[in-house]
């Protein structure tokens, strides 16, 4: 017998949410059956024969799982004149919606976050054998990098704990004095809760004695919602706190200290059907392992090959074309290492994962159209979005979907949130198919990303509440006639 088609994979877990699939489940020999679909693929006469009862009985069960998504059809077979069909079990492990049973949405939210975190956390160190000490040694010793007596500020999301505690280790370990301190958005509550708008204006985002000793700094994002959303009168302050963040940001390019983000993966972030969770957190880490000098070494070709132009034109669907002016002899080169050099030049901040060649646009010259398949903006996802831009700036959404909600982002954010504010290539080649985690997307080799409302960390101007990250692979880049990436190909630097 051969199978006709490659099986489906397994994935780390499946939530059950309907009383049809959780009574399909609550039976012996169904349990049983998916414990053995967790491997190879079995027929019906495979799986009868393995638990010692009837085939039809077998047959029957198998029916039952298939309706209610427990296992999936994973191709035909033939045993002598019968065809036979594959099944294999859907998940490894199969949950109950905390939400079927509890009244209060926020406490099903924080219980389905939870075991959400412990996958994800069990896929890292059980599947990946990806080790948060490993990582915390490669950013503190290399990434940074920490001397002895250093005062780093080690900044970290609730998501970020584990990786934090074992930055801090490790800071000790080489006798820099690690500052830790938590950011969420409880924290973030609390300031606006004790602090009025004007007294915004001049908070200071870090103590002043500990800003004013800092030699590195380390943020460990995520984008996992913890916490009650803010309410209005939150809202309406929250601006001048992040205008807060905005000048402490400044003030680290200004004296050159440096800041290294690692944005941490969220099962949901990967829920857009462009790849499933489990194959969105292996691109993650795959891209995050990836090696630094071979990162810099493509930065390098790929800088070496705009140089001396003065604009980049990207082609893309619907006969779009956005022409970009920006200084391609300064590039900002993402290969997640801050060196001496860079520190000597203000070329103070990376993030990880690495992998991008970006530029600083220009508003004057920077015209045309960008059309997206896709558009992923604070968590919301947007089809087929055409982007019109004169003179730096969004002018026109059109979608032959809603695009209501973009609008209303873009127009209820303070700052710039329709400026240009970056456009970069991806040159990481941990992954080559977009996840829908925008940070993760840009980094992939022949991505082209176009990203408005901020660039302070490189070293631009553009400020918003709003940041949008635009990333693409079906986009073509040229300067003059060269082609530099063509549909998700990077040719330039390979």
């Amino acid at each position: 017998m051969t199978e006709s088609s490659a099986p489906p994979s397994v994935r780390d877990f499946e939530i059950l949410n309907t009383l049809s699939s959780i009574k399909a489940i609550a039976h012996e020999e169904r349990l049983a059956m998916l414990e053995l679909l967790k491997g190879a693929p079995m027929t019906a006469f495979g799986v009868a024969k393995a638990l010692g009862i009837p085939p039809n009985q077998a047959s029957y069960h198998l029916k039952v799982l298939e309706r209610e998504g427990l296992a999936s059809p994973a191709g035909l077979g033939r045993k002598r004149w019968k065809e036979e069909r594959f099944y294999r079990a859907r998940a490894r492990a199969y949950l109950v919606d905390p939400g079927l049973g509890c009244e209060d949405p926020e406490v099903a939210r924080s219980v389905r976050g939870s075991m959400e975190a412990a996958f994800l956390d069990w896929r890292r160190t059980q599947v990946l054998s990806v080790d948060f000490d490993q990582i915390a040694r490669r950013v503190v010793n290399q990434c940074l990098p920490v001397r002895t007596g250093d005062v780093v500020l080690v900044l970290f999301m609730p998501a970020g704990l584990e990786l934090a505690e074992a930055v801090q280790v490790e800071l000790r370990r080489l006798g820099a004095r690690p500052q830790p301190m938590l950011w969420s958005r409880r924290v973030a509550a609390a300031l606006l809760e004790q602090h009025t708008a004007e007294s915004l204006a001049s908070y200071p985002f870090l103590d002043p004695l500990l800003d004013a000793s800092l030699d590195a700094g380390l943020f460990i994002s995520s984008n996992v919602p913890v916490g009650r959303p803010f309410p209005p009168e939150h809202l309406e302050k929250l601006p001048h706190l992040l205008a807060a963040v905005s000048r402490w940001h400044q003030s680290l390019r200004e004296r050159r200290i440096p800041y290294i983000e690692i944005t941490l993966p969220y099962r949901a972030e990967f829920e857009a059907g462009l790849m499933s969770e489990e194959d969105g957190i292996d691109a993650f880490f795959a891209c995050l392992e990836a090696d630094s000098s071979a990162l810099a070494q493509r930065a390098r070709s790929l800088a070496d090959a705009l140089r001396g132009h003065s604009s980049l034109t990207i082609r893309g669907p619907r006969e779009t074309e956005l022409v970009v002016t920006c200084d391609l002899d300064r590039p900002h080169i993402n290969d997640g290492v801050i060196t001496e050099e860079d520190r000597r030049a203000g070329r103070t901040f990376k993030s990880l994962p690495a992998g991008t060649v970006s530029f600083l646009p220009r508003n004057e010259g920077t015209n045309g159209s960008l059309y997206l398949e896709r558009a992923y903006v604070v968590g919301r996802h947007f089809r087929e979005v055409t982007f019109s831009i004169t003179s730096g700036r969004i002018v026109a959404l059109e979608s032959p979907h809603d695009v209501e909600e973009l609008r209303r982002l873009i127009a209820k954010a303070a700052g710039e949130p329709e400026r240009i504010a970056e456009v970069g290539i991806g040159i990481n080649p941990g992954a080559h198919t977009l996840s829908g985690k925008a940070v993760l997307d840009s980094r992939m080799e022949g991505t082209v990303t176009v990203m408005f409302g901020n660039n302070e960390l490189i070293g631009g101007d553009v400020r918003s509440t709003l940041s949008m990250i635009l990333p693409s692979r079906s986009h073509t880049v040229r300067v003059d006639h060269d082609r530099i990436v063509e549909e998700g190909r990077l040719i330039a630097a390979v």
